[in-house]
């Protein structure tokens, strides 16, 4: 009489699972993935997810990259974003919030997510200016976010002589325009107005110099 050959139950299940042709779910359902975060002010974040998410007693956490916690309440819920208010917020610091309660729409896995937003300083300042000789363009950009208000660009080379400038795009950190021909090497002067640092009142006029040197 032959004996029976029989596999290993736990290899059978092992199979079973690879094959995907077990019975029931064998993973769960991802979390939810952040999409854009964005800082509106007066401490106001808000977060966009990609596709709808569900809530069940969803709260947010906040601290600082200190470890210090800072109170935080949830003041807006929509189907794809949500915005949370941080309580005694510092400008010019960057904080960590994780977000409980949050599912992707469809499942019953309530989980959590995290992300990092940087509150601007109060005072609106210019990080770099680039200049490029072929699309005859000069980008200045900030180093916090700002916001704009009928803005207006000049620049001014060392002999007082004022260059034609045309804006061509503005963004939440950075403004680019049009300029004819500038000398590389030479300095220019520079004059914004009508931007300020996001969540403050109000608009201010930049100054100061630049050396026209060609973009890498």
């Amino acid at each position: 009489m032959k004996k029976k050959f029989r596999l290993p139950a736990a290899l059978i299940t092992s199979l079973l699972l690879t094959f995907g042709l077990a019975a029931g779910p064998v993973s769960a359902a991802s979390a939810p993935k952040i999409e854009e975060i964005d800082y509106d002010g007066g401490g106001k974040v808000e977060v966009e997810f990609y596709g709808n998410i569900s809530y069940h007693n969803s709260s947010v956490t906040v601290k600082d990259t200190n470890g210090k916690s800072y109170r935080a309440r949830i003041i807006k819920r929509d189907d794809d974003d949500i915005k949370f208010q941080i309580n005694n917020y510092k400008k010019g610091m960057k904080y960590r919030f994780t977000i409980r309660g949050i599912a992707q729409r469809g499942s019953s896995n309530y989980t959590s997510v995290s992300g990092k937003v940087k509150i601007p300083s109060a005072k609106v300042a210019v990080k770099e200016i680039d200049y490029d000789s072929e699309d005859k363009t000069v980008e200045i950009d900030f180093k916090d976010k700002v916001k704009w208000n009928a803005p207006t660009v000049s620049i001014v080379d060392s002999q007082g002589t004022e260059y034609s400038i045309n804006i061509l795009e503005k963004d939440n950190d950075s403004i680019e325009v049009s300029v004819n021909a500038l000398t590389i090497g030479e300095t220019y002067s520079y004059t914004v107005t009508g931007v300020n640092s996001l969540g403050q009142s109000g608009s201010r006029t930049l100054t100061g110099t630049f050396v026209a040197r060609d973009r890498d």
